[in-house]
């Protein structure tokens, strides 16, 4: 609405003042940081992240994306999904922004691994664009796992537009015990100013001997 509207400063700044005046309430309120819990791979792709800026239905930034598992011809998890992306996603006039694409294939890659039951984080993410993604328009998603060597998942996924390729990807995730991830955790916390753990996962950080 703020961003594909043309509104004038007056306009802008009343509004401006009443959302300020809501988020000073919200901010105000007990409770902390919302938890997160691990994902599982049994859990439904929709539920992985539901903080996330592109799946999360928790997150107004995230258009959002929904996604579902199927299975695919050889009988292993795929995923499927749908899209719209609105005026604060544009690029170039009337199309997405090419940054936000990769943004979403990253993050249905990611989630495949976890359907598959092979998590990991991003190792390297190699983006095609085949042709413009148009912008208030109904985008069909898939990807699928490649292959797996070791500690890496090699995974695929597309755009579609009127069943036409838009863009595409291939992800290397990599493997990473569950421990890494709470010392990741713990270094992060520990250099910034704010609150980026929630309670639960700080009972984990705090055991996590940091050096000096």
């Amino acid at each position: 609405m703020v961003v594909g509207r043309r509104l004038s400063n007056a306009e802008m700044s009343a509004a401006a003042e009443d959302v300020a005046a809501i988020a000073d309430r919200l901010a105000a309120l007990p409770g902390g940081k919302r938890p997160r819990r691990l994902p599982q791979a049994g859990d439904h792709p929709q539920d992985l992240f539901p903080s996330s800026p592109v799946i999360g239905f928790a997150n107004p930034l995230a258009p959002p994306a929904e996604l579902w598992a199927v299975f695919g011809e050889d009988g292993k998890y795929e995923l499927r999904g749908k899209v719209r992306f609105g005026y604060p996603y544009e690029g170039p006039p009337t199309i997405v922004h090419g940054g936000v694409l990769a943004e979403l294939l990253d993050e249905v890659l990611g989630a495949q691994t976890l359907i598959a039951g092979r998590p990991g984080m991003t190792g390297t993410l190699t983006v095609r664009y085949r042709r413009p993604t148009p912008l208030l328009a109904d985008l069909d998603i898939e990807s699928r796992v490649l292959k797996v060597e070791g500690r890496r998942t090699t995974t695929w996924g597309g755009v579609f537009f009127e069943g036409k390729l838009t863009v595409e990807a291939e992800g290397i995730f990599v493997a990473m015990a569950p421990q890494q991830m709470v010392e990741v955790a713990a270094r992060n916390a520990a250099k910034v100013d704010g609150e980026v753990v929630d309670d639960q996962l700080a009972e984990l950080t705090d055991q996590v001997d940091l050096p000096e």
